[in-house]
């Protein structure tokens, strides 16, 4: 079994790094349709994405960039603190009708929440 899993990495890894058939990467993976009215993190930001680990700062700016400029994204607010101080933060990601449902939904868990309230819930 054992050969057999490395004659098939070996096999795999040829495949990968020779180029015989002529093909790109980019020619079978497809690169996803963007939005164009998303910002891209290099443009928020100013640099690429895997270029350096981002700081909690950094991230917030993007959310909160992209839940201004997306349809589909609502920011929520802080919900709690961090033991280092930093602000902890919600967002709603989901098509615009259910985001269009949400202070209904805010309050529907409201009551569930609330220990005086006479909701069944079987």
């Amino acid at each position: 079994m054992k050969q057999i899993f490395t004659a098939l990495i070996l096999t795999l890894g040829f495949a990968l790094t020779s180029n015989a058939s002529g093909l790109k990467v980019e020619d079978i993976i497809q690169s996803p349709n963007l939005d164009a009215d998303i910002p891209r993190p290099e443009a928020v930001l100013g640099l690429s994405v895997g270029e350096r680990h981002l700081y909690h700062y950094e991230i917030i700016r993007y959310l909160d960039t992209l839940a201004e400029s997306s349809p589909r994204m609502v920011a929520l607010g802080a919900h709690a603190t961090s033991y280092g101080g930093r602000e902890l933060v919600s967002y709603a990601i989901s098509s615009p009708e259910n985001l269009a449902k949400l202070p209904e939904l805010k309050a529907a868990r409201s009551r569930i929440i609330d220990p005086n309230a006479d909701i069944d819930l079987t």
